[in-house]
């Protein structure tokens, strides 16, 4: 997903922002759900300790699986906050920056995981104040900023500060997913603390402030999705494939690179543009000239009455994007969504006009980043792909 405007302009002040940068370390302590040896959890976050000796270990990358929300619609991550002892499974979104959850008070959970201090009693903490945020879609929540223990992968951070969704907008509220965990490049969240990747880092958890991303095709049926915090799964993608590329996002605290062009039929259909990584995503959207060019590659492309694009869900049109000088492929499975109500073999396209999208920008979500390994490293700015094993 993509911050609004109005929110990418948000600045937190580098006073209290350094006071709560402090407060993030690793959790030495058992989180309640690792008494159930299926969790995974481990009791010490990345440090043996005893009274006898200390042993220190080299911080590791953390593996978290990836799961599949629909029809490749979205993917969350699972971990715990507090001492509630069910997993919070949050939209992993390399577009916005805050981890927020479901408060459990709020009158839109339903039955979203939420948090507050009857699940958290021994750790929750309300810092009394309000804070929201809004999405390139239209949607939003508002809620409260608060702290507590995050445990994900096994490991612990102590007082990491999140936001909560008090309320929110109906899309949202309607969600299978009970919050976001933003993994853009922002250091600090709209809620005053560190990013979550930066909390680990910043724990001395995982080594360097990077994320490698694997995201999984239900149709495949192999559900081997997953994100690395601090390093990449080079069991994943072709070594000999791999590119590295500059982020050129310098506004909006995101991912971009530059597209050589896109090509479809053996011919060129976008020249040179900036591709926008996006996994909280699950279409290709384009300025409304782009997306008809593109739609128009699809034989029995339509724009139906709402304004979206449909097509035949067996198209077999491939289209190839380029980057860094290589072309990348995507899937003809990955063009299609949900089947269209009344229209025998139609189904949405996953390439969609977006009005508020600039001429020369293509934001490529989860239609796209199935067909890559792709891997975010924030710490250097850069962007990397690979073709998938």
């Amino acid at each position: 997903m993509q911050l609004s405007s109005s929110f990418s302009s948000f600045l937190v002040s580098v006073l209290f922002a350094v006071t709560l940068s402090d407060r993030s370390h690793a959790v030495p302590t058992e989180h309640p759900a690792a008494q159930n040896s299926s969790s995974g959890l481990s009791v010490h976050s990345y440090a043996s300790r005893s009274t006898h000796q200390l042993i220190v270990r080299a911080p590791e990358p953390i593996t978290v699986p990836l799961q599949n929300i629909g029809k490749d619609q979205a993917y969350y991550a699972s971990l715990f906050i507090g001492g509630n002892p069910v997993p919070f499974n949050l939209l992993a979104d390399s577009g916005s920056h805050d981890l927020w959850v479901f408060s459990e008070t709020s009158p839109q959970r339903g039955n979203h995981n939420g948090i507050g201090s009857v699940s958290s009693p021994q750790t929750f903490a309300n810092l009394n104040r309000a804070w929201s945020t809004g999405y390139e879609d239209g949607q939003g929540i508002n809620g409260a900023v608060f702290s507590d223990n995050v445990f994900i992968g096994g490991k612990g951070i102590s007082g990491m500060v999140m936001g909560t969704a008090q309320t929110a907008t109906q899309d949202i509220a309607e969600s299978r997913e009970d919050g976001i965990l933003g993994l853009a490049t922002g250091r600090f969240s709209r809620t005053g603390g560190l990013t979550l990747l930066d909390s680990l880092v910043h724990a001395q958890i995982i080594p360097e402030a990077v994320t490698g991303w694997k995201l999984s095709r239900k149709a495949d049926g192999l559900n081997d999705g997953e994100i690395v915090f601090g390093g990449i799964n080079s069991n994943k993608f072709d070594p000999n494939t791999r590119i590295t590329l500059a982020n050129i996002d310098t506004n909006d605290g995101g991912y971009k690179v530059a597209l050589d062009g896109i090509m479809a039929n053996g011919a060129v259909v976008v020249g040179a543009s900036i591709g926008i990584i996006d996994s909280g995503s699950t279409d290709i959207t384009a300025h409304p000239v782009v997306a008809q060019r593109l739609n128009a590659q699809i034989p029995g492309a339509e724009l139906d009455e709402d304004g979206e694009y449909i097509i035949p869900c067996n198209t077999q049109t491939v289209f190839v994007v380029g980057i860094g000088q290589a072309a990348w492929p995507i899937d003809p499975r990955d063009l299609s969504f949900s089947r269209v109500r009344g229209r025998n073999g139609y189904c949405v396209s996953n390439i969609q006009a977006d009005e508020d999208r600039a001429a020369n920008e293509i934001l490529l979500g989860a239609a796209f980043l199935k067909n890559v390994y792709h891997i975010l490293d924030k710490g250097r700015n850069q962007v990397g792909l690979a073709r998938l094993r």
